[in-house]
């Protein structure tokens, strides 16, 4: 073979992506254009511009999360098919993305999100050890020195542990070729980014490579070996890393002059302010939400930077201002003036995500009107259009959706209700994370207009630099202030070693702390405990008033009846799980009823047929709720109908009886223990091991928690629909059928106040209606509680009428209970 030849082969074959003429579009918005990149064996890309240049949307086309309008692509020499090409299919070619907008599962624990991508490689028994095993290997190769434990959940860890999760979850992948990385520092501090970043430069040293996509300029030059510059969807630069300063960066990028990128020159505060002297804000005392802070004046025209480690307490102290802010009287705060809180997690906390940009943006300003003032489109635009521009979101129009907007784009939107707002008192909370550069500046330019306006500004920052134009920097550790620097100490070699020192000198608080928010939770059960003693205090009632109700044979008679509600509230349980409502379930348990106790009981094949035809009817519901996009609670109510209509039709009257095996099935005995206890108490083993020890039970979980996550990491989001569907008709099936064999006949009518019922047991037993937070055990308690309930209030002569109050109040008190644990929670 010719040299020439031989240097080429070789060339492709040290080639791990290859993209040719890439475009995609969003209408009338054209975010990539004919891009064409390849990347080496080995190689690490830096890939830069501003917000909305179209980084994120190539870098999503390139792992099969979108796909392209137009253009070819191949991984390792081999042409992709981009109708068959998405994100498994590229994961199994070796190509991985960590997004911007983290995607993982909150509601499951570090392990499970491991399991859902990583399934392959976690064995089969004792699979929960293996994922807990393997995540906690990942997460110190990635972050050694890490103290994220792999089996707290998501929802408890901070925005940058979530981060750090995302990337080591990604980095697990034994198939992995090419690591996208989007603002994988825009959360993490300067000694976690410094571990991300050896660890990259010791991974493209064995062969792997990485697209490395930041607005901190400084990492991209520290890490990358060539840097792509986009601009408005085309590549405008390519070249060495070596042969570019971060000056000629940021010029290639439209960003002017780095001189103006800090804002030091021209918004730091020169000389006094008229407001010199006037406090807004006077800290006597705060011991709370884990702060120890006391004897602090902040004042209006001053920007007063937070600066710390991360997990200090900077944003617990800007949420729990907020709060005092709220409030008619403030505990430990004295306020003068309205306040304004601008979250960096947006996602969680920030954006209205169905909502047009210009109805983000003016949402606080038009509250703040009145309630019931009517807001037109023409006040609303006017309010909104001079942010809109001088904040130059990239959109078409404000009356898109947010949704197309960019991450930083998005975060401006957010920064822009927040001034718009005009409050005397702005509280920021890392706002400018994921901003790209220019951004940033007219940032800075605003936050001084501000305080030269009068207003008081606390800012947080992840970036400790950015707080160089600060007036005065306080730094945290373990939820106090322990060092204040003022005008010329202010400087980030300051900041950081005050924060390093800070944290050494801490360290053993620190640690205690963090022990108490990484405590490993029980696997969800003791989100039942509410319910539990909810059902101690009614069987005590109950005791009290008749003794004789808690004997073997009393408890018999009382629990007799809950089992329908049990089997029921769980089959509501599986619905909720995907974050749906089931408002047919009440009427499904009839028809199953009479077909129990008519059909089946006169023919036999028939009414199995028309029973198993129920659960496939669960099914169908399932997958048109998931393909045509129709809300859960108009296809059951729908459904609700159809069941009623031939529960009805077969039984007008109640009539027929149960069959003798069902009634047998239903008294199972053990020895000592009431049947309907040993029923109960099997249903909620089986059905807890089902749904939160199982292996597909964690993907169904993952699944109404965040469904994106679920289908990037290559499950089925039809399936998983389809099968809690099916689930849900199964177990609703087992709750007619306990109907007739409790009543031992059929009444089309007689089960019509089940399904409020279990959405009460659902949420009584510590689920969430959307989220995928689910508890069979707790639904249990709860079906108990509730059914209990009704035999109480005859014990103590109550009329039955007010039962359904006596219910509901309990509902309510159980869930002020739970909302106190909450919020001790977050404060403990």
């Amino acid at each position: 073979m010719p040299i020439q030849l031989l240097e080429q082969a070789n060339a492709e074959l040290n080639i791990i992506i290859s993209a040719a003429h890439i475009s995609k579009s969003f209408g009338p918005l054209q975010a990539v254009r004919e891009m064409t990149l390849e990347i080496a064996k080995g190689e690490v890309v830096g890939l830069c511009g501003a917000n909305g240049a179209g980084k994120s949307t190539f870098m999503k086309i390139l792992s099969g999360v979108l796909p392209p309008d137009s253009g070819e692509l191949r991984v390792e020499s081999v042409p992709v098919e981009f109708d068959s090409y998405g994100p498994r299919q590229a994961a199994r070619l070796g190509v991985r993305v960590v997004h911007q907008e983290l995607s993982l599962c909150t509601n499951l624990t570090v392990a499970e999100n491991f399991y859902l991508e990583q399934s392959q490689q976690i064995r089969a028994v004792g699979w929960q050890k293996s994922a807990r095993r393997m995540a906690g290997t990942i997460l110190q190769e990635v972050f050694p020195g890490t103290r994220i434990s792999p089996s707290v959940a998501v929802a408890d860890l901070t925005i940058a542990e979530r981060q750090i999760v995302e990337i080591a979850r990604a980095a697990s992948d034994p198939l992995l070729k090419l690591l996208i990385l989007d603002e994988p520092t825009s959360s993490l501090n300067g000694e976690q980014t410094e571990k991300l970043l050896q660890f990259i430069r010791s991974q493209s040293e064995r062969g792997l490579s990485f697209v490395f996509i930041s607005h901190r300029l400084k990492e991209v030059l520290s890490v990358s070996d060539r840097l792509v510059v986009m601009r408005d969807g085309v590549m405008v630069a390519q070249q060495s890393t070596a042969e570019t300063t971060e000056e000629q960066l940021v010029a290639l990028m439209g960003g002017g002059d780095r001189t103006a990128i800090k804002g030091r020159p021209d918004t730091r505060r020169t000389g006094e302010t008229t407001f010199k002297g006037r406090t807004r804000m006077a800290i006597s005392q705060i011991t709370r939400s884990g702060l120890d802070i006391a004897d602090i004046t902040l004042n209006a025209g001053e920007i007063v930077g937070i600066a710390g480690l991360e997990g200090g307490g900077q944003e617990r102290l800007l949420q729990e201002l907020y709060r005092q802010s709220r409030r008619r009287f403030a505990k430990g705060v004295r306020i003068d003036g309205s306040a304004i809180y601008v979250s960096g997690d947006r996602g969680k906390e920030g954006v209205f995500p169905f909502w047009s940009i210009a109805q983000n943006i003016h949402i606080t300003e038009a509250t703040s009107r009145g309630l019931l003032k009517y807001v037109s489109p023409a006040s609303e635009e006017a309010a909104v259009r001079p942010w809109y521009d001088r904040l130059k979101i990239k959109a078409a129009d404000a009356q898109d959706p947010l949704v197309s907007l960019s991450g930083g784009n998005q975060q401006k939107a957010l920064v822009a209700r927040a001034l718009a707002a005009d409050a005397d008192i702005v509280l920021l909370a890392d706002p400018t994370r994921g901003v790209d550069i220019e951004t940033k500046r007219d940032l800075y330019v605003l936050f001084r207009e501000a305080a030269t306006a009068g207003k008081l500004v606390i800012w947080y920052s992840s970036e400790d630099e950015e707080l160089e134009m600060a007036d005065r920097v306080l730094v945290m550790a373990s939820g106090q202030v322990v060092r204040e620097l003022q005008g010329v100490e202010i400087t980030r070699d300051a900041i950081v070693k005050a924060s390093f020192v800070a944290a050494h000198r801490t360290e053993d608080v620190d640690q205690g702390f963090r022990h108490r928010l990484r405590m490993p939770r029980l696997g969800g059960l003791e989100r039942s405990t509410t319910a539990f003693a909810a059902l101690l205090l009614v069987l005590i009632a109950l005791g009290i008033e008749n003794s004789s109700s808690l004997s073997g044979y009393g408890l018999s008679l009382l629990l007799g009846s809950a089992t329908p509600l049990v089997f029921a509230g769980l089959a509501q349980m599986f619905i909720v799980t995907a974050s749906d409502i089931d408002l047919g379930i009440g009427n499904y348990m009839a028809f199953v009823n009479v077909v129990s106790a008519t059909v089946l009981l006169r023919h036999s094949l028939l009414g199995w047929l028309m029973l198993v035809g129920g659960i496939v009817g669960y099914g169908l519901m399932g997958a048109l709720i998931h393909q045509r996009r129709v809300p859960s609670v108009v296809v059951t109510l729908g459904a609700s109908f159809i069941w009623y209509g031939l529960a009805v039709s077969l039984a007008p009257v109640p009539e027929g009886s149960s069959p003798a095996w069902l009634t047998a099935i239903f008294n199972v005995t053990v020895p000592g223990i009431p049947e309907a206890i040993t029923m109960c108490v099997v249903i909620g083993v089986v059905t807890y091991f089902v749904l939160m020890r199982s292996k597909y039970g964690t993907v169904l979980r993952g699944f109404g928690n965040n469904i994106l996550s679920i289908s990037n990491a290559g499950w089925s989001a039809l399936k998983a629909r389809v099968a809690l569907y099916v689930l849900a008709g199964v177990f609703g099936t087992f709750a007619g059928l306990a109907v007739t064999a409790t009543t031992t006949s059929s009444d089309a009518n007689g089960t019509s106040a089940y399904t409020l019922l279990t959405v009460a047991t659902v949420v009584m037993g510590g689920g969430e209606l959307v989220g995928g937070v689910v508890e069979p055990i707790g639904v249990v308690f709860g079906a108990l509680t509730l059914s209990l309930v009704g035999s109480l209030l005859g014990f103590m002569g109550v009329n039955s009428n007010y039962q359904s109050g006596v219910q509901g109040l309990m509902l309510l008190l159980i869930l002020a209970i739970r909302l106190l644990q909450r919020k001790g929670a977050k404060q403990s």
